[in-house]
């Protein structure tokens, strides 16, 4: 599942744009990587904010977002363990042209 918004546009022509996907965690494994695409853009330049979301409520082994990388217009982050079973769902919002 991946949606994707248009937040804003800039004066200088970049734009400001979400992306959301989910994914159910197949098994309590560390780490758990999660790509998220944001295709009103061809490329992300920076990150403004990362929202994550289980279902069921649950913990983190570990502090949630961690070594996050751009490629493109693609957001990649891993996740801590969590349980098997855990629908994580991943809110990017970043700024790009």
């Amino acid at each position: 599942m991946t949606k994707v918004v248009v937040v804003a546009t800039l004066k200088d022509g970049r734009v400001i744009a979400r992306g959301a996907t989910s994914s159910v965690v197949a098994a309590a494994t560390d780490p758990n990587p999660i790509n998220v695409t944001l295709p009103d853009l061809r490329s992300v330049e920076y990150v403004l904010t990362v929202n994550l979301k289980t279902t069921p409520d649950t913990t983190w082994d570990t502090y949630p977002s961690r070594n996050l990388k751009i490629t493109g217009n693609i957001v990649g982050l891993t996740l801590g363990s969590t349980a098997a079973g855990t629908t994580i769902t991943a809110e990017v919002i970043g700024v790009g042209f």
